[in-house]
């Protein structure tokens, strides 16, 4: 898979604070038989003159075998004299979205077979989820559905975590089948959070706010597993087995 970051770039010589909270996508990038989007939406920035300056923004970022949603607080200059900046931008209105999407082509997905998609989602450390507004997942090709009850492509996954004061973490299954013979799964990730930065964890370097990680798609009952390229094989979740 490729790796890179979607990441809303700064402004060279702005002072005063700017809060943009639309979706900064950057053109897709593939590896392989993957291709990937990556969308962030949730930036500040703030400058002292002939000092240096702050930034806020969220990330989307695929490294690995892994896809990371996070936030990171940057200084340029001197942090002592960037007191002023920092206060603004921590206080800013900055809304935080991610939004992924995964195209992995060259597969052989068989009518009526049943497949079982594994993953693992945690939390950064310290992060109650509950402080998350969203956190859908979903397999967007249309002839794709539930195994079992059927009708649905996309999950709140959200009230599956553990709510609390540490990090969470579950490692999730979901069954599926197709009506028709595919060639290409598309899976998509999307999750939102509009608290404030000191409540997602402080004001210093990244923060990771979501982490996937341990993908695979495998038939049942075959033992064999669809090669879809590490992150790729992320779907639906229809059922969850808690982290001992």
């Amino acid at each position: 898979q490729p790796d890179f970051t979607a990441r809303r770039p700064g402004t060279v010589g702005l002072i005063d604070l700017e809060v943009n909270n639309t979706v900064f996508r950057p053109a897709s990038q593939s590896s392989g038989n993957v291709t990937w989007s990556h969308g962030a939406g949730g930036f500040a920035q703030a400058g002292v003159v002939l000092v240096g300056d702050v930034q806020l923004a969220a990330f989307a970022e695929t490294t690995g075998d892994t896809l990371v949603f996070g936030r990171e607080l940057t200084t340029s200059g001197v942090l002592g004299l960037l007191q002023p900046a920092l206060n603004a931008v921590v206080g800013a209105n900055v809304l935080s979205t991610w939004s992924s999407q995964a195209t992995v082509s060259g597969l052989t997905v068989l009518p009526g077979q049943v497949y079982e998609a594994r993953f693992n989602v945690s939390s950064g450390p310290n992060l109650p989820v509950d402080l998350l507004e969203s956190l859908t997942f979903g397999i967007t090709n249309p002839e794709v559905d539930g195994a079992l009850g059927g009708g649905a492509q996309t999950l709140d996954v959200l009230g599956l975590l553990t709510l609390g004061d540490a990090s969470s973490t579950g490692d999730y299954v979901f069954q599926f089948t197709s009506s028709a013979a595919l060639s290409s799964l598309t899976f998509s990730f999307d999750a939102e959070s509009a608290v404030s930065l000191g409540l997602l964890g402080g004001a210093a370097g990244n923060q990771n706010v979501l982490t996937f990680s341990g993908f695979e798609v495998v038939a049942v009952p075959e033992p064999g597993s669809i090669a879809l390229g590490g992150i790729a094989g992320i779907a639906l979740f229809l059922r969850r087995k808690r982290r001992e």
